[in-house]
C-alpha cells in the first residue's frame, strides 16, 4: 500500500520518508505546523493532498455540489440511528487517518469528542472522485479494505454513475463484491442493525 501510494505521489522520483502517526499529526495540529482545514490526509503515515476537484486549494464546483446533496440525506441517516459526517476523519490504523467525503457511522457527534470513529464504528465511507478516480479506486480502496469497512462508495462524476464496493477482504486489501449504478438507478446500503439507505443515484449526481 504505502508503495503504491508512494508511486503516484513522487512520481518515480527517489525518497527517504518517515512514517508519520496519527498523534504526531496531531500534535502538530496543536503546535500550529498544521491547521485545522488544510486539504492533507494521512494515508499509510503520509501527508497525502486531498483532491477535491479543483486547483488544490479550493473545492472544485462538481464535487462540492456532490457533497452537498449527500449532506442534505443527514436528516434520513439520523432518523436511522447513525450520524453523517463530512470531511472529518476516520482512525483506521496507527498511521492512517483518511478524511473521506462522507462518512456514515454509529452514535452521534458527542460519541466522538474524545477521539475518531475506529473501522468498527464505520458503516459505509462515501468518496466522490472527479479527478482523483484512480487514488479513489487504487490506495483508498485497499486502505478501506483493510480496515474491514463494510461498505465503500465512489460518486464518479466524470461517469455518472456510483460504485458500490462491498464484502472487505482485509487480507487481501479488497471487496469481494463490486456493482455499479447509473442515474436510473437506486442503490441500497446497508447499516448494520439500523436498517437499510436507499439512494436515489441522480438525487447525488450533478445535472449534466
Amino acid at each position: 500500500m504505502t508503495a503504491e501510494v508512494m508511486r503516484q505521489i513522487v512520481s518515480g522520483h527517489r525518497a527517504a520518508v518517515a512514517p508519520l502517526t496519527v498523534e504526531q499529526v496531531e500534535q502538530m495540529l496543536e503546535a500550529g505546523i498544521l491547521h485545522d482545514g488544510d486539504p492533507l490526509e494521512l494515508i499509510d503515515g503520509i501527508l497525502v493532498h486531498k483532491d477535491r476537484g479543483g486547483d488544490g486549494m479550493t473545492y472544485g464546483r462538481r464535487h462540492a455540489l456532490v457533497v452537498s446533496l449527500l449532506t442534505d440525506c443527514k436528516p434520513r441517516i439520523e432518523a436511522l440511528g447513525c450520524y453523517l459526517r463530512v470531511q472529518q476523519p476516520i482512525e483506521l490504523t496507527a498511521t492512517s487517518a483518511p478524511e473521506p467525503d462522507i462518512s456514515i457511522v454509529e452514535g452521534n457527534a458527542r460519541s466522538y469528542s474524545r477521539r475518531n470513529p475506529g473501522p468498527e464504528d464505520v458503516l459505509v465511507v462515501i468518496e466522490v472522485a472527479d479527478s482523483s478516480l484512480a487514488f479513489d479506486r487504487g490506495p483508498k480502496l485497499r486502505l478501506y479494505a483493510s480496515a474491514g469497512i463494510r461498505s465503500y462508495v465512489i460518486v464518479d462524476i466524470p461517469d455518472a454513475r456510483i460504485e458500490l464496493h462491498q464484502d472487505p477482504d482485509p487480507a487481501r486489501g479488497c471487496y469481494g463484491r463490486r456493482n455499479e449504478a447509473g442515474p436510473a438507478d437506486t442503490i441500497r446500503l446497508a447499516l448494520g442493525e439500523h436498517g437499510v439507505w436507499e439512494v436515489a443515484v441522480s438525487d447525488v449526481l450533478p445535472v449534466t
